[in-house]
């Protein structure tokens, strides 16, 4: 009950900012209509091969760890999960959970908690690189925040120091061991665990599993600061491009980029929708755009994930029609097996 009313109580605060948003931009459904199809549908796709890529991140992440699934399976649990963090109350999450759970029954018998927990590890590895992207952005792009509004200045301020302290929480998951030799670090970590319900230690626990293929690991963090989120970037430019009817600057798309998908990160409505959008417009109108370009540009970003995440319940259709089928199969072979037993008994 406690996460349903929650999951609504999101909804309510997304709606609200993105009417707020709308409101105060004086935004019409006619310059939404105005921007050609093209540029929405390049970043869709944009969205999609991000999407598809942290897909094949999970499926080298469970390759590690010994599990081998066809990847035709990986990735429709990776759709049906992008689809299902929409409606779950858990948030984006929710998506986990039914992967977890999908993924329980088809792993081996001896493999189920490993596969579990290469979510979680998926989960890292993301956060992490989106904490690397979004400092790494601030500090090749200073000069250009500089320009910003100076309440913005303390916003990106105030992230780049939260971006530094998650990665700092992520080293100490990933070195617990090293950290649990000093008595006032077993006890900062501790505490820490107390006030997450115990995710330090299921996290530790994911971590250890991957110790030993660390190089594989950093090479995915890698990949995913440097390859998959500037996906996201090129999606805001393309939208910049058919909302603006000009090329906008790759730094303001960036920041745009990193900083709204950091904030969204942020459990505060699910899939971060509102979030995203009210700190990229804001950005947007510091850096040249209108008030209705600003505010277009995210709103189109956000109908693009949208698009993207319904299209995982396709995968869910089709797999629940195959499951159907190899249940009616499976009945039909053991009523066989059955009356084959019964006129074997007879003839006896």
């Amino acid at each position: 009950m406690k996460k349903t009313i929650l999951f609504i109580l999101k909804i309510g605060i997304a709606v609200g900012i993105l009417v707020w948003l709308i409101r105060r931009s004086g935004l019409d459904f006619q310059s939404a209509a105005a921007v050609p199809l093209l540029y929405p549908a390049l970043a869709a796709a944009c969205v999609f091969i991000q999407l598809v890529l942290t897909i094949i991140r999970w499926h080298f992440l469970l390759r590690c760890i010994g599990i081998r699934l066809p990847f035709r399976e990986i990735f429709s649990l990776g759709m049906q999960g992008q689809f299902f963090s929409l409606f779950i109350p858990a948030g984006s999450v929710g998506g986990d959970l039914i992967k977890a759970g999908i993924l329980a029954k088809r792993s081996p018998g001896g493999e189920k908690f490993n596969g579990v927990f290469s979510i979680l590890v998926d989960r890292l590895c993301g956060l992490t690189a989106l904490m690397l992207f979004t400092l790494l952005g601030c500090a090749v792009f200073f000069p250009v925040i500089l320009g910003f509004p100076e309440e913005l200045r303390i916003g990106i301020y105030t992230a780049m120091v939260i971006c530094t302290g998650v990665l700092c929480a992520v080293a100490a998951v990933f070195f617990h061991d090293i950290l649990y030799r000093f008595a006032f670090m077993k006890k900062i970590l501790s505490l820490l665990d107390r006030f997450s319900g115990g995710a330090f230690t299921r996290a530790a626990e994911a971590i250890a599993h991957y110790r030993k293929n660390w190089k594989i690991l950093l090479g995915w963090i890698t990949a995913t600061t440097f390859v998959f989120f500037p996906f996201l970037a090129a999606a805001l430019w393309f939208l910049g491009i058919g909302v603006c009817g000009r090329r906008l600057a790759v730094s303001l798309c960036l920041l745009a980029s990193n900083l709204s998908q950091t904030a969204a990160a942020v459990p505060l409505t699910n899939g971060g929708i509102g979030v995203r959008d009210a700190v990229a417009a804001r950005i947007f109108a510091s850096g040249g755009c209108t008030a209705e370009q600003a505010a277009l540009i995210p709103l189109l970003f956000t109908l693009s994930m949208l698009i993207v995440s319904l299209s995982g319940s396709i995968f869910f259709v089709f797999d629940t029609f195959l499951c159907k089928r190899d249940e009616k199969e499976t009945c039909k072979m053991t009523e066989a097996d059955y009356n084959n037993g019964i006129s074997r008994k007879n003839h006896e």
